[in-house]
């Protein structure tokens, strides 16, 4: 078996000729960055993003053979995550449940050494910065989501999401702007 520290290519080729227990330090180099982006896409909720995330490696060891080394794995498994997400949220649709849950939100660790009133204010901010992001069109929502919160460059956005790469960078653009305009922040001078 390759040691833990081995690329996700070697981890994942060990996996496809049999040795199963290199997938776990794959999963464990990815989990919680993959928890963190469906914890935001279904609102905060801890236990959906849980079983998500569970769902999301148990398809991603199963089609593992599917990975295309010239997009790499995590773009993949990204896009296995967002197509779950979006599953979950049709789901919800369907059983008319309603988006962020704030009672989730408390249930987060405070950062050390925060204040009563410090907490308060970042969560103020949180929640205004959520209500305006679900103002946006769902894509650009979903790009800025992953641009900012889940540190994906413009290639990663468009293998995740399965869109032209000029595509990427115009809803970013477009969604900045829009959310500037609902914020009621200044436009931001010169080009973008």
């Amino acid at each position: 078996m390759p040691p833990p520290s081995a690329s996700d290519a070697d981890l994942i080729a060990a996996v496809l000729r049999g040795e199963r227990e290199a997938f776990r330090p794959l999963m464990e180099r990815h989990q919680q960055a993959v928890f963190n982006y469906l914890f935001r896409r279904v609102g905060g909720n801890v236990e959906a993003a849980r079983d998500l995330t569970q769902g999301v490696f148990l398809k991603a060891y199963q089609h593992l053979a599917e990975v295309d080394p010239s997009q790499g794995f995590t773009p993949w498994l990204y896009r296995i995550a967002h197509n779950e997400s979006a599953n979950h949220a049709r789901s919800r649709a369907r059983r008319r449940e309603q988006g962020w849950a704030p009672e989730d939100l408390e249930r987060l660790p405070d950062p050390m050494g925060s204040t009563p009133e410090s907490r308060l204010a970042e969560q103020n901010e949180g929640q205004r910065i959520r209500q305006a992001l679900d103002t946006l069109p769902a894509r650009q929502r979903e790009v800025l989501e992953l641009h900012y919160f889940e540190d994906r460059g413009y290639e990663d956005i468009a293998a995740i999401l399965g869109i032209p790469l000029g595509t990427v960078g115009t809803l970013i653009h477009r969604g900045r702007a829009r959310l500037r305009q609902v914020l009621g922040e200044p436009e931001e001078s010169g080009s973008g």
